[in-house]
């Protein structure tokens, strides 16, 4: 399933543009992945949205809750950094900080 809406912004948001004809899911995700370890080498990727296609990661359904299960996901570690690609085509969640 396709969707047209945005994800939700969790925590800060970094929105980073490729060019066309190199997007894909491995160009998008190696590049979110770099540009946020620039700031903080330790940050974890927490889930992912591929808008294009409905995949998402992890595959994992979050009880009744009514948001998409990767944000429920990302939201309940503690996302504090939201980076989306070409708009939203493609979203990553990560952690920058862990939990005190």
């Amino acid at each position: 399933m396709v969707s047209n809406a945005l994800d939700p912004i969790l925590g800060d948001l970094l929105e980073i543009t490729l060019d066309e004809n190199r997007l894909n899911f491995e160009a998008a995700r190696q590049t979110a992945r770099e540009r946020v370890r620039k700031m903080a080498p330790d940050a974890m990727l927490l889930s992912w949205h591929d808008r294009r296609t409905g995949a998402f990661g992890p595959p994992v359904r979050c009880g009744a809750d009514t948001r998409a299960p990767w944000v429920v996901w990302a939201a309940s570690r503690g996302a504090d950094l939201t980076v989306r690609v070409n708009q939203g085509v493609f979203v990553f969640y990560f952690l920058l900080r862990p939990r005190a």
